[in-house]
């Protein structure tokens, strides 16, 4: 599997990016300099995502060092400005992408696609267990937990067919593949949806749930989560195929 670094000081932004590119990539993350590097030096990249406004070392500076030390395979650089010495010194450092932010995030992972495999990305590739696991881990679910492997069949139950009933269909279904009573499988899910809650990144949350007056996001339901998780990568899923 090809080896994704993002280092970037946007949590929202890194977030969001690493959620689309985990159902396909191994990603990891960071939010300064000093950390890419060392993650860097630790086992490389097949391709780096700098943001060139990071801090100890900077982007520009981090960038020099991946190329002199062959660090990643493949450099894609965003920024929130460009001038003619950014662009000269990308050029001199062999960047192979660069874009302006705000930018779509899945034009990304299409660039990121096609330089890994030299060919354009097919969204009939992905593996939906992966792309529900990267949103659930996002979200701060914990995956040993009973609840979670309920919650992430239930959400694909619902991908494939939106208008599926929680109580009359989804909690049986669940229950029959992973060998528990409906009760059981309602049960796990509230409590692994309610530690998540307790333990949550509001920044992560408000990504999928709507904030309250005071911005923090109230604690969803069972079929409130899913239903706004499985809609929300289909939607991803369907923006990725147009």
């Amino acid at each position: 599997m090809h080896r994704i670094v993002i280092a970037d000081p946007s949590r929202e932004f890194c977030t969001i990016l690493s959620g689309a590119l985990r159902s396909r990539f191994l990603v990891e993350v960071c939010s300064d300099g000093r950390q890419a590097l060392s993650l860097l030096r630790k086992a490389g990249a097949d391709v780096l995502i700098l943001d060139l406004m990071l801090q100890g070392p900077d982007g520009m500076d981090l960038l020099k060092m991946v190329r002199q030390e062959e660090l990643a395979g493949s450099v894609i650089v965003t920024s929130l400005f460009f001038s003619d010495y950014i662009a000269r010194t990308l050029t001199r450092y062999s960047v192979d992408y660069a874009t302006i932010k705000p930018c779509s995030v899945y034009s990304l992972v299409e660039r990121v696609a096609e330089l890994c495999d030299s060919h354009s990305w097919n969204p009939e590739q992905e593996d939906p267990h992966c792309a529900v696991s990267g949103v659930l881990l996002a979200l701060g679910f914990q995956t040993h937990r009973k609840g979670y492997r309920f919650i992430r069949e239930s959400i694909l139950m619902l991908i494939r067919d939106p208008a599926l009933q929680a109580t009359k269909t989804i909690y049986p279904d669940v229950g029959k593949r992973c060998g528990a009573n409906p009760y059981a499988v309602e049960k796990a899910i509230r409590t692994a949806i309610a530690s998540a809650w307790e333990a949550r990144d509001n920044d992560v949350w408000r990504l999928y749930f709507p904030a309250a007056p005071d911005g923090q996001v109230p604690r969803p339901t069972n079929t409130e989560f899913l239903t706004r998780i499985a809609d929300a990568l289909s939607a991803a899923h369907q923006a990725r195929r147009a």
